[in-house]
């Protein structure tokens, strides 16, 4: 209700990344320094400058700062005062007087990016690792918000008491058109955006990645942040930000900071920074508006980054921000007020969350309090759901806030007596949200570096944002980076405004501090930053605005970032950092923004005083330019909007915007920074089956014969390249972690970056006293990647353990250090309990080294071989590791399922197998084909063709496939026609359960008959050629294979049958059936030939353009395997054997004639429409064809494929 109901649909999302880390995603941005340069007015440095009374002060600070429950001293200097969530400043609006805070939004739009559970103990991006400094002196109570106490000095860093908090500029940048060169330097700040706009926009996601930049001068700042705007560029517009500043003028200091902002009216009076003013309402006790991030980015070294999402809650119409990527409840008792002051200086008050500053607004003075959005939006897939550390405020330490109460950053003296007035404390003193087609005034000096979203509407805003500490020159300068969500034109503009800032003259020190703010005129007189006046509710009793964070990114080291999130619940406007709700601005206190926003930006600023007639030195972000990429250059990254269905989207059409492309930048990110599919752990639709207690199946463990197995699929990242392999994104090498007490370590794992993290490696524990393991006597460099020219995380050192006499490595050891790792890393394995290995599929292959998986070299239901699950490296022209593969020495199938185990397992993953819709040969039961006129025939024998029993009984029995005997259909021609179309509804499945690797897998191979096989079609570049009969014959066997562990019943991969061959698809790169909820593969027969497939469309056996076409797509033609099936055999000794073959199974003959006809008229006919290059492709094509395309000869059954008893090939 703060916004107006018509401007804030958000048209414009704008993208305003830190500085400059290039990302793959076109969602991903980097900004070179952080993004927006701010203003910075005259320098005030004590109150007899500014003239302010002491009086003026003294009431302004009381009005600030709430009584707290509990206040806490932050290392970075600030102090979080734990304040009722009712008391918050946000409840003191004049729209919120009767508003009921909203604890939780009513929805979460979900993420398009997949939600890793990969941890990293690495010096490489460790986005959740990010918490604000407060956090470690406490921690607020429930029922209150943590809020960053305003202090005397932030007041006088102001320039006038009343401005303190707000900005003094239209901080959004309104472009005249898409090109860079359309957009003006504002009022002294510089910009480097991302837009987008032209659509309705909800609100935003994204993640930043956070730096520390250098702010030049006091009264400049840095920052980067997301924009979500609304209204018209004119006195309506309305916008929401938030992302981190660097603002030495607002918070005293140069520290990275968590910020928000809003206005209704173009920042001309309405909003201000994070809980300075009464509007957005915190509801959050960790997270606290304003407060310092750690740890930061650094330039070369780990990277950070906060999530940021912004959206709207359908449903009571408020607007969100979440900061991390998902809220976690916190139940803490009730502790006593913390006197110990932070680290960083500040004192935190645990404020009752009734009597923060909030509630001072008119709009707010019966409002009720949501302690819970209503909804957090969701998306499609899915990023990190946790990022790799906590990142904490560093009050943090020194204590937390007891229930019902917020941490609230006490306001001192000194905080109001840096301001230029006493108003304008807490105040942006300038319009932060890029207007385009405003006539900047340069001599504001504020610059900006932006990604700007396409005008549209939006309900909130996600992403994580890369944390540093940028170094801030003067204390009038300020370094940020946060997010807006606008609405509303001219004085009309509302703003939602949160992320990380420096800035002294607000909070008199230089440390990183999340910050929010808002205003829904513009800047003119309402909003301000955090909790310095009513508007913004808090709610969390960990997170407060304003408080700092000791975790900031190091250059070319460790990287930090700050997942955020604002989105619209209930009417309100939700903030999370991290997995914690910090609180909501009411919606009534907004007028465009009311609805929702219409413009998003996720971007940095600083500002520029000009300090001895020249530019600042002031960073934005790191302090880097976006072209130095990753661990160097600061970014937003995982950015996201939320839509009308209240989902989490990935942005279209961004563009950027730097206002001084001389000092800052941005730049749309490579694969780098985007999100990779192995970022994300792979999830079932449904959990895993539960099964009846018997035998060894699904336990969890195996013994091989004095050596015990378990499967761990949990990892720690190691190492990675970026480049090479499937699809071009390389590699990552993992640790296995979460490892049972007892269990040593085999090797390491690797996997493709181009898909979800889906994996395993098998951990030993002795079990006798005959010594089945020891630890190596040295390491074996086989490689390192120091001369490789490839993207990646610094160089990889691969070691093979060197194996005691009598002793076999099994897998490979990766460090990103030269030093050998310790001895007692990895275990070698007795030799009698291994076998031979070879190399299997391909995973990464550039520069002379190729990486490939490893298996027993034989394989079969008898073979003792076991998989590790490990990796071979191998450069070019050298012998590979002498790696072995395990031994099973006591193989006697007691893992094996039993009967009721089956069941199960094909139950819970049996496939779909979808026809296409102009498929015309459908499969059948063998009884319904036998009992619809199928014939036997014996050679010498033609003409007396013998009918067949319903279950084969009178087949003939074993023998040698000499063609003496052969099936065909019918012999009258309407009988023919009908069983060649088969009959679907008759249709099972028949399978074959046996044992594989050693009995550690179960295969089920799922074989379905099809009466008749139709002629192929080739395709000759864009001509599509009937291929006549080429492609025809009788008696159709296709099968597909579950391979599933007999560890835990998980099902690995799937094996798909084409012709001749197939292809292993493993889980998770599957396709499930529709739905939710199910575990159910999803297979496509292709037209005619029934060739297996794992995705709908075209696949073509050539090249080139030229070859046989398998069309595959999906129809109401569909066979559940699951639901018609039999077992057919199981030869395994123990439970599960003893299964009854039909006798149709060990028909070893032909199960179609064997046809002769020439086909060289059917090519002389397709000839004739072909010229050139095409009819010599199409010769080529018809030599490649195998014999059994060509029907030459009758297909066999099952039991005579090489797959009955052996591997699938």
């Amino acid at each position: 209700s703060l916004f107006s109901q018509e401007s804030l649909s958000v048209r414009k999302a704008y993208t305003f990344s830190v500085c400059s880390l290039t990302m793959a995603k076109v969602v991903s941005f980097s900004l070179a320094l952080l993004m927006t340069v701010v203003v910075i007015l005259t320098p005030s440095a004590v109150s007899g400058e500014n003239g302010f009374s002491d009086l003026k002060i003294h009431t302004h600070l009381k009005r600030l700062n709430k009584p707290a429950l509990k206040s806490i001293k932050s290392p970075d200097g600030d102090i979080i005062d734990c304040v009722p969530v009712t008391d918050q400043p946000a409840l003191s609006h004049p729209l919120l007087i009767n508003h009921t805070v909203q604890m939780t939004p009513s929805f979460n739009p979900e993420s398009v990016f997949g939600e890793s559970k990969v941890s990293s103990n690495t010096k490489n991006q460790q986005s959740s690792a990010i918490s604000q400094l407060w956090h470690v002196n406490g921690k607020c109570p429930e029922n209150t918000v943590p809020i960053r106490r305003t202090t005397k000095q932030d007041l006088y860093r102001a320039s006038s008491v009343e401005k303190f908090g707000m900005k003094n500029q239209k901080s959004i940048l309104k472009r005249k058109s898409y090109e860079p060169a359309s957009v003006l330097t504002q009022n002294g700040h510089q910009h480097a955006i991302m837009y987008v706009e032209d659509g309705v926009f909800y609100g935003a996601k994204a993640k930043i990645n956070v730096w520390k930049p250098n702010v030049e001068m006091p009264n400049e700042f840095s920052l980067a942040q997301i924009w979500v705007l609304g209204g018209n560029f004119n006195s309506d517009l309305n916008s929401i930000e938030a992302g981190w500043q660097v603002s030495p003028q607002l918070y005293g200091d140069s520290r990275t900071r968590l910020f928000t902002y809003w206005t209704s009216d173009a920042y001309q009076g309405t909003g201000c920074y994070n809980l300075l003013c009464s509007g957005f309402v915190q509801i959050n006790r960790e997270i606290a508006m304003g407060g310092s991030i750690s740890p930061l980015s650094n330039f070369g070294d780990s990277q950070y980054d906060i999530t940021i999402l912004i959206w709207k809650d359908p449903k009571e119409g408020h607007w969100w921000l979440q900061f991390g990527e998902k809220f976690r409840v916190v139940a803490e008792e009730y502790m006593k007020e913390v006197e110990e002051p932070s680290e960083d200086g500040d004192i935190i008050d645990c404020v009752p969350i009734t009597k923060q500053p909030a509630f001072d607004h008119p709009l707010l003075k019966n409002h009720t309090i949501q302690m819970r959005p209503s909804f957090v939006p969701e998306g499609g897939s899915t990023f990190t759901k946790k990022e790799a550390k906590a990142i904490t405020q560093v009050w943090h330490k020194n204590g937390v806030c007891p229930d019902n109460t917020v941490p609230i950053r006490r306001t001192k003296k000194e905080d109001i007596l840096r301001s230029k007035s006493i108003e304008s404390f807490g105040k942006k003193r300038h319009k932060s949200f890029g207007k385009g087609t405003h006539q900047s005034n340069p001599g504001e000096g504020h610059e900006y570096a932006i990604m700007n979203s396409r005008k549209g509407n939006y309900y909130g805003t996600k992403f994580v944002i890369n944390m540093w500490r940028p170094e801030v020159e003067v204390p009038n300068e300020f370094s940020l980076a946060q997010t807006w969500l606008a609405s509303g034109d001219g004085y009309d503009t509302n703003t939602i405004e949160a992320g990380l800032q420096v800035c002294p003259v607000l909070y008199g020190d230089n440390n990183l501090r999340l910050f929010v703010y808002w205003t829904s005129d513009y800047y003119q007189s309402t909003g301000c930053y955090n909790t310095g006046c009513s508007g913004f509710v808090q709610t969390s009793k960990v997170i407060t605005p304003g408080g700092s964070f000791a975790q900031v990114s190091q250059y070319d080291g460790a990287q930090y970032g700050l997942p955020m999130l604002i989105w619209k619940s209930s009417g309100n406007w939700w903030l999370m950092i991290g997995e914690e709700y910090v609180g909501y601005w009411p919606g009534n206190i907004f007028t465009s923004l009311g609805d929702r926003a219409t413009t998003v930006q996720w971007g940095g600023e600083i500002v520029n005083q000009r300090t001895d007639g020249r530019h600042t030195n002031t960073d934005m972000g790191s302090g880097h330019f976006a072209d130095e990429w990753y661990k160097k250059a600061s970014y937003f990254r995982k950015l996201e909007t939320v839509d009308g269905a209240n989902t989490l989207r990935e942005p279209q059409g961004l563009y950027p915007y730097a206002s001084n492309g001389n000092c800052y930048n941005i730049k749309a990110g490579e694969k780098i920074l985007k999100a990779l599919p192995v970022e994300t752990t792979f999830k079932f639709p449904s959990p895993l089956p539960t099964f009846t207690q018997g035998g060894g199946f699904a336990k969890g463990t195996i013994d091989l014969g004095g050596l015990e197995v378990s499967q761990v699929p949990t990892f720690n990242k190691v190492w990675s390249t970026y480049e090479g392999g499937p699809d071009n994104l390389g590699v990552t090498f993992f640790e296995p972690s979460s490892v049972p007490t007892g269990f040593s370590i085999l090797g390491y794992y690797a996997q493709p970056n181009n898909r979800q993290l889906f994996g395993w490696v098998l951990v030993a524990k002795d079990l006798s006293s005959n010594n089945t393991l020891k630890p190596p006597v040295d390491y074996t460099l086989v490689g390192n990647t120091e001369s490789l020219v490839t993207k990646q995380d610094g160089p990889g050192y691969f070691w093979e353990p060197v194996a005691p006499d009598g002793y076999q490595a099994v897998g490979l050891i990766v460090t990103n250090s030269s030093q050998k790792p310790p001895l007692d890393k990895v275990r070698c394995v007795r030799s009698d309990l291994t076998e031979q290995c070879e190399a299997d599929i391909s995973i990464w292959e550039s520069n002379g080294v190729k990486v490939s998986t490893l298996r027993p070299t034989i394989r079969g239901t008898q073979a003792t071989g076991v998989c590790v699950g490990t990796f071979t490296w191998q450069p070019q022209n050298t012998s590979p590791p002498a790696l072995s593969c395990l031994k099973n020495k006591k193989l006697d199938f007691s893992t094996m399922p039993n009967g009721s185990q089956t069941e199960v397992l094909s139950n819970t993953y049996s496939p779909l197998i979808y026809h296409h819709p102009d498929e015309e040969s459908l499969p059948s039961s063998v009884n319904w084909y036998f009992s619809n006129g199928a014939l036997l025939y014996k050679r010498g024998e033609e003409s007396n063709p013998n009918p067949i029993e319903p279950n084969g009984a009178n087949l003939p029995q074993g023998g040698a496939n000499d063609g003496s005997y052969w099936l065909d259909l019918p012999i009258d021609k309407k009988g023919k026609e009908r069983v060649k179309k088969g009959d679907l509804q008759s249709t099972q499945a028949y399978l074959h359960i046996k044992p594989m690797l050693g009995a550690t897998f179960t295969d089920i191979a799922i074989w379905v008959f099809y009466p008749f096989n139709g002629p192929a079609r080739a395709k000759v570049k864009l001509i599509t050629l009937p291929l006549g009969r080429i492609g025809e014959h009788i008696g159709d066997w296709e099968h597909v294979t579950l391979r599933i562990s007999n560890f835990n019943g998980e099902l690995w991969r799937v094996f798909l049958s084409q012709h001749s061959g197939g292809e292993w698809i493993d889980a998770c790169d599957l396709e499930f059936q529709e739905g939710g909820g199910s575990n159910k593969a999803v297979a496509y027969a292709s037209l005619h030939g029934h060739a297996m497939y794992p995705k709908p469309g075209l696949v073509l056996q050539g090249n080139d353009g030229v070859g046989i076409r398998n069309d595959t797509a999906k129809s109401k033609k569909v066979f559940d395997t699951g639901l018609g099936y039999e077992v057919i055999a199981a030869e395994y000794s123990g439970e599960g054997g003893g299964v009854v073959e039909p006798p149709w199974v060990n028909y070893f003959r032909k199960w179609g004639p064997k046809i002769d006809y020439s086909v060289e008229d059917d090519v002389k006919r397709i000839e004739r429409f072909l010229f050139g290059a095409l009819k010599r492709a199409f010769v080529n094509l018809v030599k490649k064809i195998p014999d059994e395309v060509y029907g030459e000869d009758g297909p066999t059954g099952p039991k005579l494929k090489g797959n009955w008893a052996g591997d699938e090939k």
